[in-house]
């Protein structure tokens, strides 16, 4: 006699041979078929203060002990959607990286300072202005993904300049403990990164650059840009855009003591604030005091910048990188810094007043 017990039984086996089988299947039915669409490839360049390790991590999260410099071939699949960077995942049976679906890193060189200036310039020979764009990651990231969020960006913004990233030694975990080891990481890093920006600046022949900062690297971006302006090495204007998103950095501070020089450390600067973004909601918190990249009655506005208020986009904390994958925000920078349009000029902003400053926001 069946019974219930037996049923269920039944369905577990049933089920398990037909997942082993889908599994099997999935690479037989690709090899049997047509051969895959080919997708594209962007080369970006890296400076990191992240100690060496084994792939797929390429650098952990330990501090070197100075400035490490290489590079690497970023793989973009076929079927690419604008402002996501496609991985493999359980829920979709997938157990490892497939070229013609996931963005894939390949050949990733570490490289001394001669050889690595020398493949940059040829980057450089091969775009018509010679730009770089830059991209500094935030808090919960590791090194993998930052080349990979910096190859999305660059393609999905069409960018007519050679990629590079600045990656800090993030624990790449969401906990508190984790966000304390980023907040000093990325305190520690700036005399890196100002050398590096430097490097690239002074160095590799360089007309222009584009610097994008996600987070709490933006802290380290604002202390190298002003370091740099007062040091007087490279001229203000060849960082000609520099756009700070969620910056978690205290409001009172970037008022007092970083707004009046950073304003004259590039020809533009533009702040993205929301005030969905709950990884600074938690650094609120933490710390008591406003963050740059709240915004509300707050929102920090101040001669010389540009503030934008994204809190009518969908924002999500999970991940904490709705900057980098969401298609209005990628749209205004992609006017940003395609064109050079002010505020007043882009599609989608709305002039809101505080006192007699004008800060912008984005249409419902």
């Amino acid at each position: 006699m069946t019974t219930g017990k037996d049923i269920v039984r039944a369905g577990i086996v049933v089920l398990t041979i037909s997942v082993i089988g889908i599994i099997l299947y999935l690479p037989t039915s690709r090899l049997s078929g047509p051969p895959p669409p080919v997708g594209a490839s962007v080369e970006v360049f890296f400076g990191t203060d992240r100690l060496p390790a084994a792939r797929p991590a390429y650098y952990g999260t330990g501090r070197a002990n100075g400035l490490q410099l290489g590079s690497c071939i970023v793989r973009i699949p076929p079927s690419h959607r604008t402002g996501v960077v496609e991985r493999p995942s359980i829920w979709r049976l997938e157990f490892g990286e497939d070229p013609n679906r996931h963005m894939v890193i390949d050949d990733l060189t570490s490289l001394e300072t001669e050889p690595f200036l020398a493949n940059l310039k040829k980057g450089l020979a091969g775009t018509k202005n010679r730009e770089l764009f830059v991209f500094v990651h935030g808090f919960n990231v590791v090194f993998a993904d930052a080349v990979l969020r910096t190859a999305q960006i660059a393609f999905d913004l069409q960018l007519d300049a050679v990629p590079v990233t600045y990656s800090w030694p993030s624990r790449g975990e969401l906990t508190p403990l984790a966000y304390t080891a980023d907040e000093q990481a990325s305190e520690k890093t700036l005399p890196q990164l100002e050398q590096f920006l430097t490097l690239l600046a002074a160095e590799a022949g360089v007309r222009s650059m584009y610097v994008l900062a996600h987070s709490l690297g933006n802290r380290p971006v604002v202390g190298a840009l002003r370091a740099i302006r007062q040091k007087d090495v490279v001229k203000a204007d060849l960082f000609k855009e520099v756009a700070l998103t969620a910056p978690d950095i205290d409001a009172d501070v970037f008022i007092e003591q970083i707004a009046p020089t950073l304003a004259h450390a590039a020809k533009r600067v533009t702040v993205y604030a929301s005030s969905n973004d709950r990884a600074l909601q938690l650094s609120k918190t933490v710390h008591n005091a406003d963050r740059l990249g709240d915004s509300g009655e707050r929102i920090v506005v101040v001669p010389g910048i540009d503030t934008i208020d994204v809190s009518a986009l969908d924002t999500s904390f999970v991940g904490h990188s709705e900057y980098g994958d969401n298609r209005s925000v990628i749209a205004d920078l992609f006017n940003l810094f395609h064109n050079g349009l002010p505020p007043v000029q882009r599609f989608g902003l709305v002039g809101r007043q505080k006192g007699a400053l004008t800060y912008w926001v984005f249409r419902r």
